[in-house]
């Protein structure tokens, strides 16, 4: 018996063009070739070396070619510059503000000054000032300071024996007389109390004020209560929860939220 099989049809239609042409991939460019001579390297190297001047904490700009610093030169403390390699003797005054953890773009640069987020551009400096809260549990903060003081005691006492004392059982022994609660003139008694467990002289602890930490009824928070923006279909009988509403302006409302209303 034999069978006859016929040539599958010819599609007629046109198949029809992608929207947007697919992006052309260019190759890679070649970077050149870095050679490095490190054969006496030691025997090249330039000490840059100016007059009346202390140098200190340099940093580079970003293209590499010019080298900055913080300086006293010419009597006038500021942060100057040179450039490679031929501008190594003439220091040029790039701003009058010093400061830290530099990244120097263009004629930019981004830094600490004062320990604030700082930007310099010429004679102008931006400082970016913010606050930062934070909750303190004032009971842990005072027996971290107390173990402060009873460590260095420990570390830097003349006597590594101190004088004949347990000193790991003194630690607990007021330790644990530090509450939340506790005053200023308390803390200060019991670390004397402490010392004088040593009976030695010429130990001396000083508490005023300005050391003494300053608590204030939440540190400027503003409580908020905080809720999804949801409410839920409470007589939905299956597994997990059913949203029923999303309420406008909440966090779940936003375009980008994979919560949705039934």
């Amino acid at each position: 018996r034999s069978a006859r099989i016929s040539s599958p049809p010819v599609l007629s239609e046109k198949l029809e063009e992608p929207s947007s042409p697919l992006p052309i991939t260019k190759p890679p460019k070649k970077l050149p070739r870095v050679v490095i001579d490190f054969e006496n390297l030691h025997e090249r190297i330039r000490r840059i070396e100016l007059a009346d001047s202390k140098e200190s904490d340099p940093f580079w700009h970003q293209d590499s070619r010019k080298l900055a610093f913080t300086s006293d030169w010419g009597g006038n403390r500021g942060t100057y510059q040179v450039q490679f390699p031929n501008d190594l003797d003439k220091p040029k005054l790039v701003t009058k503000t010093v400061g830290a953890d530099p990244h120097w773009s263009g004629n930019e640069i981004h830094w600490l000054v004062n320990n604030l987020p700082s930007k310099s551009q010429g004679s102008s400096l931006t400082k970016y000032t913010f606050k930062a809260y934070q909750d303190t549990d004032r009971e842990q903060y005072l027996r971290l300071a107390y173990r402060i003081l009873w460590r260095n005691l420990r570390d830097f006492f003349y006597d590594e024996k101190m004088n004949g004392q347990d000193w790991d059982a003194l630690l607990h022994k007021y330790e644990n007389h530090i509450s939340a609660n506790i005053d200023k003139a308390a803390f200060a008694r019991l670390i004397s109390l402490l010392m004088g467990e040593l009976n030695a002289s010429h130990l001396f602890f000083d508490l005023n004020d300005k050391i003494w930490p300053q608590w204030q009824p939440d540190h400027g928070w503003r409580w908020e209560t905080v809720h999804l923006g949801l409410l839920f279909d409470h007589s939905y009988k299956g597994s997990g929860l059913k949203v029923k509403e999303v309420l406008p302006g909440g966090p779940c409302h936003k375009s980008d939220s994979r919560i949705y209303e039934d």
